[in-house]
């Protein structure tokens, strides 16, 4: 029973990601793909923020370093307002993530989109294995920078991340 313990924490743990790291796709174009937005319109990500900066911060429902990436991020709210944020999950369960958004807060706020990922094109597109997973765009939809796992907003949204 004891080892049955250990080995679930285990995966807990790297589901939820601990990694921290960042990918090289400098200058690499937002992948194209159709998300499903909480009000159940289908999202064509080509025409999503055109012409604005934006973060794709990809989450699990379930994931304690989530929720606690999106609270620490709450608290830098007028680092936040600098940019659109793109929620995405491949959560099939649009009770639970509308709910998950309720809770955040994030639903409410107008430069905010939840959306899910049902075909999971975003998640294999950056080979997502661990959460949060956090990229930033420029206005011209150019990747910037990616961050997995917990980061300090502060990083994550400082100047030297965006696009001048």
């Amino acid at each position: 029973m004891k080892y049955i313990f250990i080995l679930i924490s285990i995966v807990l743990i790297q589901s939820c990601g601990l990694k921290k790291g960042n990918t090289n796709r400098a200058g690499e174009n937002f992948p194209e793909s159709t998300l499903t937005t909480l009000d159940g319109k289908v999202m064509d990500t080509r025409e999503w923020s055109r012409g604005e900066a934006f973060l794709l911060f990809y989450f699990s429902t379930d994931c304690p370093h989530c929720q606690k990436e999106l609270i620490e991020m709450k608290k830098e709210s007028r680092l936040l307002e600098k940019r659109k944020i793109l929620m995405v999950t491949w959560n099939r369960n649009f009770d639970e993530v509308n709910e998950y958004g309720k809770q955040s807060g994030y639903a409410e706020l107008e430069n905010v989109t939840i959306a899910v990922d049902s075909d999971r094109n975003l998640a294999s597109h950056f080979s997502i294995r661990s959460f949060p997973f956090i990229v930033l765009y420029s206005k011209d939809r150019k990747f910037i920078k990616s961050f997995r796992g917990e980061i300090e907003p502060k990083v994550i949204l400082s100047d030297k991340n965006s696009e001048s």
